[in-house]
Parts: structure tokens; sequence; C-alpha cells
């Protein structure tokens, strides 16, 4: 029992002790900001910015491939129909990616956002 009336002296002790160590702001690294100053609405821009700087190049790839695909094909159905299937999936990929640009604005207005 006394040891347990000691330990609890000593824990309390130290949070007596820590409590205005933890109270001064000057302790530790400042915080700072995430979003550097944007707004939500500039973030996601950028983001959708960064996709289709990035998905451009994909899409050239995607469609060369395809392409190749098709072009090696010879005699092989499968091969013309997968090279159509992925000729297609890449460009309705980046028109979606496109059309996210667009989304926003439809949001926007459907909420009366003014910026």
């Amino acid at each position: 029992m006394k040891i347990m009336i000691k330990r609890t002296i000593i824990a309390f002790s130290l949070f007596l002790l820590a409590t205005p160590a933890l109270a001064d702001q000057s302790i530790g690294p400042p915080l700072n900001d995430p979003l550097q100053g944007k707004t939500i609405e500039k973030l996601i821009g950028d983001v959708i910015d960064w996709m289709i700087k990035v998905s451009a190049p994909i899409l050239v790839i995607m469609i060369i491939w395809g392409a190749f695909l098709i072009l090696t094909a010879g005699d092989n159905e499968n091969k013309v129909t997968q090279g159509k299937k992925t000729i297609r999936y890449a460009v309705i990929g980046f028109a979606i990616i496109l059309m996210a640009r667009g989304l926003i604005e439809v949001i926007k207005q459907f909420l009366g956002v003014t910026s």
C-alpha cells in the first residue's frame, strides 16, 4: 500500500512539473500550415492539374501500346480486340480526368459558391 502511494505521489509530482513546460508555446517546432495558405478549392485544382500532367504521357503510352497490339496481331482476333480496348479505356480514363475540372465548377454552382 505504501509503494502504491509513493508511486502515485511521484506520478502526480512529475505531472505538476511537466504542466508548465507543456503550456510553453516556444518549445518544439512551430506549427506549419499544411495547405500553405491555399483554399480547398485551390488545393483540389492543383491536384487535378497534377493528374492531367501525369496522365497525358500515360495516355500516349497506352495508345502506342494498343496500336502495337493491333499491328502485331496478325490473324489473332483476340489481340486486335485487346488493342482496341486498351486504346478505348485509355481515352475514356483521360476524358474522365479532364472532366474533373468541369465537375468542380458544377458543384460550385450547385452549392452557390462564388469566388
